[in-house]
């Protein structure tokens, strides 16, 4: 059974965090690491406290994680979007990214952005399969490395 809700427990703080150290370990094979990690994981209630922190569960398993935050009233941004590996290219990614597709247009976000690494295939795939389009930057940092994408809310009904 998959269910995706926002993290209730201390204890799914912690399983967050250890997807995401997964996430940080698959990054340094490609010699990065995401920009303010350290940050992001000891504060990671307070990082995200306007937005949303979800869970993407599995037979009770926490699987994946994706959080929502609040950029502005309109704009939110997609961040650590990530299924743990063994989870992977079973359907899951699509069914939870439409999800939190639908939790950002119930918030009354206009638009979702995101950023990803280039070499990030499969994830590029995935965005744009479900509607996301290749924007210029909204940040500066790393932008050499990275790609950046937008899903229109009020279009993409």
């Amino acid at each position: 059974m998959i269910e995706i809700r926002p993290i209730k427990t201390e204890n799914e703080i912690l399983q967050v965090r250890k997807l995401l150290d997964e996430y940080s370990g698959w990054l340094l094979n490609f010699g990065d690491v995401f920009e303010n990690y350290v940050f992001e994981i000891d504060k990671l209630i307070n990082y995200y406290q306007y937005g949303k922190i979800l869970i993407l569960t599995f037979n009770n398993e926490i699987v994946g994680c994706g959080c929502l935050l609040k950029l502005d009233t309109e704009i939110c941004e997609l961040k650590r979007m990530f299924i743990t590996k063994i989870y992977r290219n079973q359907g899951l990614g699509k069914i939870f990214l439409s999800e939190i597709i639908n939790i950002a247009r119930v918030a009354n976000y206009k638009a979702i952005k995101l950023d990803t690494y280039e070499f990030m295939k499969n994830a590029i795939t995935l965005y744009k399969s479900v509607g996301f389009t290749e924007i210029a930057p909204y940040k500066t940092k790393l932008t050499h490395k990275m790609k950046f994408f937008e899903f229109q809310l009020a279009i993409n009904n």
